[in-house]
């Protein structure tokens, strides 16, 4: 397969498909899919390597045998997002990059990423972005034992989900956080 674009399209699929049906292998398929995504220029489709990278740095995440590995894609997805000019991919770069350095004992990090994260959310009327966001706030919080301001962004990235039937798994999520 020489197009690159295919290619970057043929590697999502097989992340997505992994993340989906879990396979023993992961970290082998994780690695291989990061040295494969080395062979692709960077110029070609950042839209679609960003969404590889995340991929890629959620199933490090998930996997937990290798969350630091995570910590330089989703770095990368954050870059060539904000190169990209993507306001709604690069906050959710920026909010998957929260997850990961709160995830890596990163909490002080991860509260300056997520304000990026958030402001941005903001500024597009995301009300997705803006629940996922105050709820990893929450956790960055509650990772570094600041309880009181944990339980408040919880409540708040629950109140922006109050009354939309889209956000009612992220509601719910945020009220579980809080208790």
């Amino acid at each position: 397969m020489s197009d690159p674009q295919a290619q970057l399209a043929q590697i999502l699929a097989e992340l997505k498909q992994n993340l989906a049906q879990p396979r023993a292998e992961t970290l082998a398929l994780l690695a291989e899919a990061t040295k494969k995504l080395r062979w692709i220029p960077l110029s070609v489709e950042p839209r679609l390597r960003v969404e590889c990278l995340l991929a890629i740095a959620q199933q490090y995440i998930v996997n937990g045998q290798s969350m630091f590995s995570a910590v330089e894609p989703v770095a990368l997805a954050v870059m060539l997002a904000r190169d990209a000019g993507d306001p709604p991919l690069l906050r959710r770069a920026l909010n998957f990059q929260g997850i990961v350095l709160c995830d890596t004992n990163n909490p002080g990090d991860a509260v300056r990423v997520l304000t990026e994260a958030l402001d941005l959310a903001e500024s597009l009327g995301d009300d997705l972005g803006r629940c996922g966001v105050w709820n990893n706030f929450g956790l960055a919080f509650l990772q570094a034992a600041m309880y009181r301001d944990a339980r408040a962004c919880f409540l708040r990235s629950a109140e922006i989900g109050a009354g939309n039937a889209q956000l009612r798994g992220h509601r719910a999520s945020a009220l579980n956080n809080a208790a």
